[in-house]
């Protein structure tokens, strides 16, 4: 019941927005133009009678002018009730076609847009500070990078990973980032005594121009400082459809504890609870 009563409403709807609107445009003009003509016809013609010109029985003289009128009319509207129908259907038509039309433009505009989107990423990379961490006999057993990341295009990347290739003309090694800087922080020795927490690098850069700031940790295989400045080092920023890389001389990992810091663990504090006496 449910169903045969929306049919039916659906039906009442589609002749009251679209059935008569269509036909009433179609017909008005014209069947304006046959009442007119048939209004004229009858006047003329009692005009006629009530001057003298036509003698006789005038009821059969209407008669004869307006069976025709008649006959041309109810033709005129027959003919326009089949019509329309036909005329919805191609206006329908039309719509569905420019539709489409609109649907693939958009399509195309976002296939441009996606392509764009996966396209190899393009970033500005400034490393600012490198700081190494030795030990006593000079190897090398971490690096840790302070840089700025600036998105040139796309809009948005999502970062994968962190990775910094150490190589020469023979050889190259590769190491992952760690993402553990919440637990380093950096002690400056020169001049007054400080210590700064290390922010890590964001992992989503969604605004371009926008530098972000961030540091990296890599864990290197306990590598001597000497062999280490020969080489070139590689950071390498990792995206999901693309790789950036920023390209320095070995001798940056130099230690220097005045210019640079020192990378050290952050204390852990225990705290303890005295209960009251």
């Amino acid at each position: 019941m449910s169903e045969k009563k929306q049919r039916v409403e659906s039906w009442i709807r589609f002749m009251v927005t679209r059935f008569f609107p269509k036909f009433w445009r179609e017909i008005k003009s014209r069947l304006v133009a046959q009442v007119i003509g048939f209004v004229l016809a009858v006047l003329i013609m009692v005009a006629q009678y009530y001057f003298g010109v036509i003698q006789g029985d005038l009821h059969g003289r209407v008669l004869s002018i307006a069976w025709p009128y008649a006959v041309v009319l109810s033709a005129f509207l027959l003919y326009h009730l089949v019509r329309t129908p036909w005329l919805v259907a191609d206006d329908l038509l039309t719509a569905i076609q420019v539709s489409d039309e609109h649907s693939n433009i958009l399509q195309g505009e976002l296939g441009k847009e996606k392509a764009k989107n996966e396209a190899a990423p393009h970033m500005n990379i400034e490393v600012i500070n490198v700081v190494p961490r030795v030990k006593e006999n000079q190897t090398l057993t971490d690096l840790f990078f302070n840089t700025y990341l600036t998105l040139a295009e796309p809009s948005q990347v999502s970062i994968h990973d962190f990775s910094l290739e150490i190589f020469n003309t023979g050889q190259s090694l590769t190491i992952e980032a760690v993402e553990d800087m919440n637990e380093w922080e950096l002690v400056m020795v020169a001049g007054s005594y400080s210590r700064s927490p290390c922010t890590p690098m964001a992992r989503e850069l969604s605004r371009r121009g926008d530098p972000t700031q961030g540091w990296l940790h890599f864990p290197l295989p306990d590598l001597k400082e000497s062999s280490v400045e020969v080489c070139y080092l590689r950071l390498k920023i990792n995206c999901t459809h693309g790789t950036c890389y920023y390209t320095l001389e070995g001798t940056a990992t130099r230690t220097d504890a005045n210019a640079k810091g020192i990378m050290m663990r952050k204390a852990k504090v225990q705290t303890e609870s005295l209960a009251s006496g």
